[in-house]
């Protein structure tokens, strides 16, 4: 079978945020969203991050990586 190794999720602000259907009306919603549901929160362990100032055009990014937490830091490299 195949296995989930990253999402990414990302949109810019909406104009008429009230206007979309939920969880889309904000961010805060989408993340809630992902949060309540453990099989979703379980298998993303991603963040949500806001790029640009919140009082004008910004961008949402979601990450996640399904990869196993070990391979997602990596010991530094030791240098003589």
């Amino acid at each position: 079978g195949m296995e989930l190794s990253w999402v990414g999720y990302s949109r810019k602000n909406f104009l008429f945020p009230s206007a979309q259907l939920w969880p889309h009306v904000n961010f805060g919603e989408e993340m809630r969203y992902i949060e309540q549901h453990d099989f979703l929160d379980k298998r993303l362990r991603g963040h949500g991050h806001i790029l640009g100032p919140v009082t004008g055009d910004h961008w949402f990014v979601f990450v996640a990586d399904g990869s196993p937490v070990s391979s997602r830091f990596p010991s530094p490299i030791a240098t003589p």
